[in-house]
């Protein structure tokens, strides 16, 4: 059986330029990430969705790559939606609403953008 290797500074210089300035955000301290001192704008300007897609249970990078076609925008849904680690990201950890519906707050593509604008003026 052959063994295969993947380097990951290798991996994140092939993404898009959102992508690697969301992991340089996100290797900040946290009261530098502009995701964080952003978090009301980014949960004001976020569409909502149930959690009802079995896929996504303790998977944001499927739920990422569903909604934004990027799956490596997971660390603001993490964020904005206050998990902490991929085994968090369960229904039973997004407070159901009136409907009993579990709901995961995403932000909108263009919202994030704007705030990474903002991280590097």
């Amino acid at each position: 059986m052959t063994t295969q290797t993947i380097s990951i500074t290798e991996h994140l210089s092939q993404q898009s330029i959102d992508v690697k300035n969301v992991f340089n955000e996100f290797a900040k301290p946290i009261f530098s990430n502009v995701f964080f001192t952003n978090l009301a704008a980014l949960r004001l300007e976020s569409n909502f969705y149930e959690f009802k897609v079995d896929r996504w249970n303790q998977k944001p990078t499927i739920f990422c790559l569903d909604i934004y076609d990027e799956p490596l925008l997971y660390p603001i849904i993490m964020l904005v939606n206050n998990i902490k680690t991929f085994l968090e990201f369960t229904p039973e950890r997004f407070a159901p609403t009136i409907k009993n519906q579990r709901i995961i707050v995403a932000p909108y593509r263009q919202t994030i953008v704007k705030i990474l604008s903002t991280s590097n003026s």
